[in-house]
């Protein structure tokens, strides 16, 4: 099973930099746990959100692993297969996955909100 403690460097990363291109909201880091890294977006705070973060989540399916995005509410906003043993030509290298579920986020965040 994946662990996304062990791609914490990657989460950070990912987080700074758009914290550092964002110059009106602040981006940040608030836990990353082995199933799901809470990220905080300050516009979210801003808006009095009871829960200002996206999630990027793994889900364990039994027969491998799919990663997704939430938003503040918890509703999905993409997924992706990371490692599915019945249909691995769709599998996504988990680094590769991240990035794209965190541009997902970024994404999200400068055109819907």
């Amino acid at each position: 099973m994946f662990d996304l403690r062990e791609h914490k460097d990657l989460i950070h990363s990912l987080v700074a930099e758009a914290d550092k291109n964002d110059t009106n909201w602040e981006w940040s880091v608030e836990s990353i746990d082995q199933m799901n890294a809470r990220i905080r977006w300050g516009y979210l705070e801003y808006c009095e959100q009871p829960n200002p973060f996206f999630v990027i989540e793994l889900e364990d399916t039994g027969d491998g692993c799919w990663i997704c995005t939430r938003d503040e509410n918890g509703d999905q906003l993409t997924s992706d297969i990371v490692e599915d043993k019945e249909i691995p030509d769709l599998n996504t290298p988990i680094d590769e996955a991240i990035k794209v579920m965190f541009r997902n986020i970024v994404n999200t965040a400068h055109n819907c909100y």
